[in-house]
């Protein structure tokens, strides 16, 4: 079975049955625009779809990154608040969710990657509706998040990736002004 039509969905790689598996977090309906819970896994040796944990809150728009094998999913925009500060890390694609430290702005629309043993997250839409270019470092030893240094300019909504300990950001939308 393949999931839903969904727009606004975090993607990430989870381990388990001694591969990795990609798999699809949240997202909104296609017609509908609501957000939804659930988590679809693709496992490629039986060409075949799955249902996994769901969300404690269905979210949509959030940033997602795999650290240490586990995938996370920060803020997004559930059907109450454009944007959310909570964030989740799943312990195994079939296993429960474990809340974390929320992340320091109620955010949707972020960046964020695995570097160095930590979660990095910038850029995003704000709780006030503002672009913004702060970025949070998260330590999950200790489950907190402290700030890093701005990204040049205010955006969200853009490409991502973690790669050679760096969290690359490419496009997105910034307002002008």
């Amino acid at each position: 079975m393949e999931p839903d039509r969904r727009d606004e969905l975090g993607a990430g790689g989870s381990g388990g049955r001694g591969h990795r598996r990609p798999a699809l977090r949240g997202g909104r309906l296609g017609g509908t625009g609501d957000p939804v819970p659930s988590l679809e896994i693709y496992d490629p040796l039986s060409d075949n779809w799955s249902t996994g944990a769901s969300m404690p809150v269905p979210l949509a728009a959030g940033g997602v990154a795999v650290l240490n094998g586990r995938m996370y999913v920060v803020g997004g925009c559930d059907t109450k608040h454009p944007r959310a500060p909570r964030g989740v890390r799943l312990r195994s694609a079939v296993e429960q969710l474990d809340p974390v430290a929320d992340y320091p702005l109620a955010i949707s629309w972020e960046a964020c990657g695995a570097l160095t043993g930590q979660l990095y997250c910038a850029s995003g839409t704000s709780d006030a509706l503002n672009d913004t270019a702060k970025g949070y470092a998260y330590n999950p030893t200790i489950d907190t998040w402290s700030p890093i240094i701005d990204l040049p300019m205010t955006m969200w909504a853009p490409g991502y990736t973690a790669a050679n300990r760096m969290l690359l950001v490419s496009g997105g939308v910034s307002r002008p002004g």
